[in-house]
């Protein structure tokens, strides 16, 4: 799915708005456009249609439902909101059940250490100008965090892979404005002698560090 960033921004006002006008219950729109722009239609016209079902609780939005001709969910955003009343966390779930991605507009650490990479250890941060979208793979695993500016450019990702065991076996940090490799961890496994062995490379691929450590049972 697409990460319409752009508009969770606009999400986030009407979210704003709604907390004025809506108290608990729900509202049904045909399209996501509609939802937007505050469109809604009777619970009667959305039957044999596909439709978006927001869901308010004392008059905030917790939920946005994607639901299928069939009457079946598609997929499932929930909302959670800070103590200021912005939204702080949005989870996206598919229709299984599974949970695709977690959308943070808090401040954290993968932020801070991609930023301090990109310019410098002298960045700091300043309040909510970055969110963090992490995308999991089919067994939870998080496979990216996606970092993006408040007014939705991308500025850059860490990535994970991992092996058939479930380890991790490389770690990458990249600059969004050209895709640039900012560093990168390879993990590798001597299971026999239970030895891990972690490089670290710079930007130019050099040899940074290599150490080994003892596995610990699982």
């Amino acid at each position: 799915m697409t990460y319409r960033r752009i508009s969770h921004i606009f999400l986030i006002l009407i979210l704003t708005f709604s907390s004025a006008i809506s108290q608990n219950g729900n509202k049904y729109y045909l399209t996501y456009d509609d939802f937007i722009k505050g469109l809604e239609t009777p619970v009667q016209s959305i039957l044999n249609r596909p439709f978006y079902r927001a869901h308010f609780e004392q008059g905030r939005m917790t939920e946005l439902a994607t639901i299928d001709s069939t009457g079946s969910l598609k997929h499932l955003a929930v909302y959670r909101y800070g103590k200021s009343g912005n939204v702080s966390e949005v989870r996206e779930i598919d229709s299984s059940g599974r949970l695709i991605s977690l959308t943070s507009y808090l401040p954290d650490s993968w932020q801070k250490e991609l930023m301090q990479k990109k310019l410098g250890n002298q960045w700091k941060p300043a309040g909510d100008e970055l969110s963090t979208r992490t995308l999991f793979d089919s067994t939870a695993r998080p496979i990216e965090h996606r970092i993006y500016s408040i007014n939705g450019e991308y500025v850059g990702k860490v990535g994970y892979s991992y092996d058939g065991r479930g380890d991790l076996i490389e770690e990458i940090w990249e600059d969004g404005k050209d895709n640039r490799l900012l560093e990168q961890f390879k993990f590798s496994f001597n299971y026999a002698d239970s030895i891990q062995t972690i490089e670290q490379f710079d930007a130019n691929g050099k040899t940074i560090s290599s150490v080994k450590l003892r596995i610990l049972s699982k």
